[in-house]
């Protein structure tokens, strides 16, 4: 080797020894004490962690290559920062390792986005960490202005309907205006407003979690002044509530006066795509629901017209809707009253690709307004609304699409200056002490409605909604009731019904035990509801013998075996008596189980067929939001309809109105056989089972009755297809007890009855002798409302009593 070649070797390897120092050595901001500083409002910081360590003292990290960055905020306002891809910060404020105090983050998922409240002056420490070694710190701060929605007339608009921001937007400034009505109770505070209106019905969830400023409440409110609002819905954090679509609300977020920051809502809606019938809509097919878009029976149109028939998703209400598109029109006739207004409003959203939507829309041949949707503004419904005054007795609503194209649906002509009528009377009532009764009112006329409800003639407290709910019933809530609904323009009252509430001191059985034919190797459930003075005492009879601790209101076989045929009864028993069930037979097959399979859902998962249907509360509005249970019922006939499977929670919140998925194997059912299915709902507070929690007079509900083709083997899991939505109701049959009259006497000593009650019901007639000991007398079906038995002459007992119960 010549001399030059040793030199270079020798530069080369020096040349490697110097990265080599540069790539071990610690870097300048590696201690506290050294942190790099870093001005401005807009600031990209290029660093390495290589080489770090963490120093005695330091606050712990994810990592021990830990660098320290330190920032003045330049102004307050909220501070923005992206942390580095595999790094970690932490941020601190202090002026030594020792005085450090770790700052409140917030972050956002969507956006991988950090934010904290930033005050002018104050230095905020950056202590970064990770697994690679350079890092790219991208920072920002956004100043607060003054708010500009301080007041209800400032509220800014927002759209949207999956994620929706309300903000953020700085509470600097804000006020109290006068007549706004208090969100805190008992708080000095101020507010600022946002204004929102629901493209579709659902469940609106509003979260407060990401805003900088502490103590938020957030209430939402309908009206159109600040001092005629009507409280939705308020709380702090997050919470839900029921959105009617087309309607605005008014939200205000609100904060102690000393608060500094901003506020930032986030709202999710849920959309229920189900048909929602406006009252008094005078428009027939309004969402051309049950029809092809060519097939409308009362629609008429001219020009090119599409749209979507029996879609999964995308609808404002329910699943078919037109698309008019350039130079299309649609119209139809109604009668009117001369002289009076009607509102005309629709939905429509953007369908088009290159101009704005310009329906124009016409009452008879004039035109009264022109909706103009925004390119910009697509992906979202929006409601407007028209007036329009009747000259004749016959009149018709035009709309006809000037603009690029446009998705219309839910159309509606309501009389304005109509006084209310009602639709649907409330009807009567009974229910077992401790249960829960519901009046509803349907109701038509110029809005606003208002309710009154009354008992025995006094109007209830607070109870000014179109139903009436009471729960944990007393006696003293039986009586009459009637609801009082008025307008600007008359009033009228509904129908008296009564209340009654059943609470007997004897044992009585309001759900009796009922037999079955179960495979051996399956499930049997037999198991009954009492009432009557605490304490009850029970005791199962199989085949005549008593069965050695069952003292339970309910028997449950998880694997049947020939053995367990037979009939069952039970003895109910309290300090006033006794009383003995009907006979429930079981009987168990040799022929083993089936094994037929059901996606037990009414939220329609990705890529199935069958549709979202949510299950309301007592009001028929409210998404049951927890609380309740749901099973299905199943079997090849309506008869042999049973429970099967286990059941299932209601969700909340986001999810309120839909129980959790579940694949069900239906044991009397084989794969691709039909099936008679229903989806049943109750209160498991008020019973263990349906059944139990009807009979008591708890919430229950059930859908209508679907025949499917069982699942399974090479095919997945059969869908619920045609669910439909349906609402929990409370209360029993106000004839739920029958009234039994002696009629007369028999020559040969025997006595004639009468039994007066629900008609086309069936009856258990129990008889008890002196020794107050009841016993099922016979099962009759009363058919007109009033229907007789006889009684023979009883040589062993010298007085009969007879009560009379509707068998659930």
């Amino acid at each position: 080797m010549n001399s030059t070649d040793w030199k270079s070797l020798f530069a080369g390897f020096a040349a490697f020894c110097a990265v080599s120092l540069h790539l071990s050595a610690q870097p300048s901001n590696d201690m506290f004490a050294s942190s790099a500083q870093v001005v401005g409002t807009n600031i990209t910081y290029y660093g390495t962690v290589a080489g770090a360590t963490s120093e005695p003292g330091e606050p712990p990290a994810p990592a021990t290559d830990t660098v320290w960055i330190s920032w003045a905020a330049p102004c307050t306002g909220r501070a923005n920062y992206f942390p580095p891809r595999q790094h970690y910060i932490n941020v601190y404020t202090g002026t030594t390792l020792a005085l450090l105090q770790p700052v409140t983050l917030n972050e956002d998922d969507s956006i991988c986005c950090c934010s904290f409240l930033a005050v002018e002056g104050v230095v905020y420490n950056f202590q970064v960490s990770g697994a690679d070694s350079d890092f790219e710190l991208d920072l920002w701060i956004s100043p607060y202005d003054q708010a500009v929605n301080d007041d209800f007339a400032e509220a800014t608009p927002v759209r949207g309907i999956n994620r929706t921001y309300f903000g953020p937007l700085s509470v600097l400034g804000a006020t109290m205006e006068p007549g706004e009505p208090a969100h805190w109770d008992g708080i000095p505070e101020k507010s600022i407003w946002w204004i929102w209106q629901a493209p579709e019905y659902g469940t609106m969830t509003l979260e407060s979690s990401q805003s900088l400023a502490s103590n938020v409440m957030i209430a939402v409110y309908t009206g159109d002044a600040v001092g005629t609002l009507t409280l939705v819905a308020k709380g702090t954090n997050a919470f839900t509530f029921s959105a009617i679509a087309g309607q605005n609300y008014h939200i205000a977020g609100a904060v102690p006066t000393n608060a500094v920051g901003d506020i930032l809502i986030t709202g999710y809606l849920f959309a229920d795509t189900s048909c929602h019938p406006i009252p008094g809509n005078l428009l027939r097919e309004p969402s051309w629901e049950g029809t092809g878009i060519l097939d409308a029976q009362y629609w008429q149109w001219s020009g090119p017209l599409g749209g979507n028939v029996g879609a999964y998703y995308g609808d404002c209400d329910g699943s078919t809707w037109p698309v008019l598109y350039s130079g299309a029109s649609i119209w139809q006739g109604f009668s009117t009253i001369p002289g009076h207004t009607y509102a005309v409003r629709f939905a429509y959203e953007y369908a088009g690709s290159g101009a704005d939507g310009l329906v124009q829309v016409l009452w008879d041949t004039n035109l009264i307004g022109v909706a103009d949707l925004a390119m910009a503004n697509g992906g979202c419904w929006t409601w407007p609304s028209f007036t329009a005054t009747a000259s004749n007795t016959t009149s018709q609503v035009t709309f006809l699409n000037m603009g690029d194209a446009v998705a219309m649906d839910d159309f509606s002509v309501v009389d304005q200056t109509a006084p209310p009528a009602i639709v649907t009377q409330p009807s009567s009532q009974s229910t077992e002490s401790g249960g829960t009764a519901a009046f509803f009112v349907n109701a038509r006329g110029s809005l606003p409605l208002d309710y009154q409800w009354f008992f025995q003639s006094n109007a209830l407290s607070g109870e000014t909604n179109l139903s009436l709910t009471l729960t944990n019933a007393s006696t003293n809530e039986t009586g009459d009731y009637f609801v009082t609904i008025s307008n600007n323009f008359g009033d009228v009252t509904s129908a008296v019904v009564s209340l009654r509430v059943d609470a007997p001191s004897y044992p009585t059985i309001v759900l009796q035990p009922y037999g079955d034919t179960v495979a051996q190797g399956g499930y049997f459930y037999v198991g009954i509801a009492a009432l009557g003075t605490r304490p009850l005492s029970y005791q199962w009879i199989f085949n005549g013998d008593p069965i050695g601790g069952a003292t339970n209101p309910s028997l449950t076989f998880t694997n049947v075996q020939p053995t367990n045929g037979g009939v069952y009864q039970v003895v109910v028993t309290n300090g006033a008596g006794t009383v003995l069930s009907l006979p429930a037979t079981l009987n168990v097959s040799q022929s083993g189980q089936s094994g037929g399979l059901v996606l037990f859902a009414n939220q329609a998962p990705y890529g199935q067929t069958n549709a979202s249907a949510p299950v309301f509360d007592l009001d028929g509005v409210t998404p049951l939001n927890g609380g309740c249970v749901a099973q299905l019922y199943a079997g090849p006939t309506l008869p042999a309809l049973r429970a099967v499977g286990v059941p299932v929670p209601f969700e909340t919140g986001f999810n309120a109105g839909y129980y959790a998925n579940s694949v069900v194997t239906l044991p009397s059912i084989s794969a691709g056989s039909n099936a008679i299915v229903q989806v049943r709902a109750w209160d498991p507070a008020a019973g263990a089972t349906y059944e139990q929690a009807r009979a008591l007079g708890g919430k229950f509900g059930e859908s209508e009755l679907l025949q499917i083709a069982a699942g399974g083997g090479v095919a997945r899991p059969a869908a619920l297809a045609g669910l439909q939505s349906f609402s929990m109701q409370a209360g029993l049959p106000e004839f739920n007890i029958g009234v039994i009259d002696f009629l007369n006497k028999l020559p040969d000593g025997g006595t004639v009855w009468s039994l007066i009650g629900q008609s086309n019901s069936i009856y258990l007639v129990e008889e008890a002798g002196q020794d107050w000991i009841w016993k099922p007398y016979l099962v009759l079906t009363n058919t007109a409302g009033t229907v007789n038995f006889t009684n023979a002459i009883n040589t062993n007992s010298s007085a009969n009593f007879f009560r009379a119960r509707i068998l659930d």
